[in-house]
């Protein structure tokens, strides 16, 4: 069993909530950053429960680079 930390992000124009889990807040405000440079989403932190302690069976490292992959083919997909 591992600790991770749950941050949670809001989109400003539709108010939808996207989660991302972090080892540290720097690389979940990285990540939350490059979501929004996409433009599809403008995300903020929320202001009630941005940060949670969470447990999970993967280990914390294999979440964040598989969460940095999923943002890094959304870019490849808007790019090209």
């Amino acid at each position: 069993m591992f600790n991770i930390y749950r941050f949670l992000y809001i989109s400003r124009g539709t108010h939808l909530k996207h989660v991302i889990f972090a080892r540290n807040v720097e690389f979940a405000d990285k990540l939350a950053k490059r979501i929004t440079d996409l433009g599809v989403f403008n995300l903020r932190r929320a202001r009630i429960g941005f940060c949670k302690l969470m447990v999970t069976d993967t280990p914390p490292y294999e979440l964040e680079m598989e969460q940095l992959a999923t943002i890094e083919g959304w870019e490849k997909h808007i790019i090209s």
